[in-house]
């Protein structure tokens, strides 16, 4: 068996999937593996290629097509697949690794892994009590269709495979690979008397709001770092919280290291990349209580029900408790070294080896679906 791999994987620069891609390609590339990265729906910008310094072994280009949860994004996705298939042709690869589902109906001639980072019926689900409506069925046969393909199907989380199962039914896995980040760029500084949370101020599942609610009647200042615009370009206010816009990731790892407390009061998150990088600050971690977030905090952190007067509570419990601050801060940085991005590279990579070696599912591709795509 080849002792490096060739590895076709696509990505998205919305939000936290660039930077888990970017982790993950370093990761690999040290292990001596080439990655082309296909960066949908545009460009990655300056300062997102700012995550990828000194890789000579991956290769990144961009894909101006729409992603899979975008509205009527169905012709961009085959033309999106259509580019994948020749850059199959071109690159050779040994694995298609891809981070999101539909495309895994391709008739690849590589393996394909599909990693579920989240998805439309289980964000609607768990941020909005409800389901999709009928404008959504085509989106929903693509997905489940995609996950029936895939050589093998892992997420960041436990909670986020069972949702996938349980929204689409039945496919192979076998099990999750956490994400991770180079934890030696994380430090703890002077702490400094605020609460910090991160994320698209803007985006329902974060539920950033409920922060900007309860700001007045916090002990502490609340500062949020993220996007403050929507995908339509409209910016969302804050009435109280102090929000600090877009952030370098550098810049942000100075307010991660001056945070006592960092705040995530999240509907859905299938992983919480935020999260990690606080805990590996030495923030005391206050979270949702959310099946992801218990099962890759439970012990080392405190969780909150989703009510305002529950969140004051616990914001002033640990504000006014230092030996209580200081234990969930310890507790939580002795986790978050757990999830290393060199861990994580290595558990891909013995799932494509693992792949490499085993007969492709070509039985659950629709013959009519990949003349299509051809």
């Amino acid at each position: 068996m080849k002792d490096t791999l060739r590895i076709l994987m696509t990505t998205d620069v919305i939000g936290g999937v660039w930077h888990y891609a970017a982790e993950l390609c370093r990761a690999l590339s040290a292990r001596g593996h080439h990655i082309h990265l296909v960066a949908f729906p545009k460009s990655p910008t300056n300062q997102q290629l700012c995550l990828l310094p000194d890789c000579p072994r991956v290769t990144i280009s961009s894909a101006p097509y729409k992603l899979e949860w975008m509205k009527d994004p169905w012709r961009d996705i085959d033309a999106a697949g259509k580019r994948l298939l020749d850059l199959e042709r071109s690159f050779h690869p040994d694995i298609v690794h891809l981070n999101s589902f539909s495309l895994a109906s391709l008739p690849f001639e590589a393996p394909t892994l599909v990693v579920g980072h989240s998805c439309v019926y289980s964000w609607f689900r768990a941020v909005r009590s409800d389901i999709p409506g009928p404008e959504w069925w085509p989106y929903r046969d693509r997905v489940e269709h995609g996950l029936v393909s895939a050589d093998l199907v892992t997420a960041p989380s436990q909670s986020m495979l069972d949702s996938l199962h349980a929204e689409y039914g039945s496919f192979r896995t076998l099990g999750p690979i956490p994400n991770g980040v180079t934890t030696e760029l994380f430090s703890q500084g002077e702490k400094r008397r605020f609460f910090l949370a991160a994320g698209r101020f803007w985006d329902e599942a974060k539920n950033l709001q409920l922060l900007d609610q309860i700001a007045p009647h916090l002990p502490w200042p609340c500062l949020v770092a993220g996007s403050l615009h929507n995908p339509a370009g409209a910016r969302v206010s804050a009435q109280a919280v102090c929000t600090l816009g877009i952030v370098p990731p550098q810049e942000l790892r100075q307010w991660y290291a001056q945070a006592p407390i960092y705040l995530s009061p999240a509907l859905y998150e299938p992983f919480g990349l935020t999260v990690l990088e606080a805990a590996l600050s030495g923030a005391a971690l206050i979270l949702s209580d959310i099946p992801s977030f218990r099962e890759l905090w439970q012990g080392a952190a405190l969780f909150v029900p989703p009510t305002e007067a529950a969140w004051v509570s616990a914001a002033r419990m640990v504000v006014e408790n230092p030996l209580l601050r200081a234990r969930l801060a310890a507790d939580a940085r002795r986790r978050a070294n757990k999830f290393n991005s060199s861990l994580m590279g290595e558990r891909y990579e013995q799932q494509y080896f693992a792949l490499c070696g085993r007969p492709k599912r070509l039985q659950a591709r629709s013959n009519e679906l990949s003349a299509a795509w051809r």
